[in-house]
């Protein structure tokens, strides 16, 4: 027999080796990714196309609703949860995270789609 060939039985515990331990060590690495929003003066707008170009993530936003947002210094650097967190702290505008698209809503808008319960 051929030193080479091998049994079902081992090729079915080396795939399972591969799903079990390589795999799941491969997505957390890659879903720690570290996002960077650094300038002076930069509009909400500016900040997010910073992490569109620089990430896999995109935003879906109405412009009206960042226009408000006043023009300010970042430093931001980690995961994306918390540059958002500081992007948007003190402001009315809350987000939404799905997988690598991040959806900004005005907060004034997000209370009016919550439906009203009828007594």
């Amino acid at each position: 027999m051929n030193k080479n060939h091998y049994t079902f039985r081992e090729c079915y515990w080396r795939m399972a080796f591969l799903f079990l331990f390589v795999l799941p060590v491969c997505t957390v690495s890659a879903a720690q990714v570290q996002v960077v929003v650094k300038g002076t003066a930069l509009s909400i707008q500016n900040a997010i196309r910073q992490i569109e170009q620089n990430s896999e993530y995109t935003f879906f936003y109405k412009a009206a609703d960042l226009a408000g947002i006043h023009p300010k210094d970042f430093d931001c650097e980690g995961e994306i949860e918390e540059v958002l967190r500081e992007m948007f702290m003190n402001s009315e505008i809350s987000y939404q995270i799905r997988g690598k698209e991040i959806i900004l809503k005005s907060v004034k808008d997000a209370e009016k789609e919550v439906p009203r319960q009828e007594k």
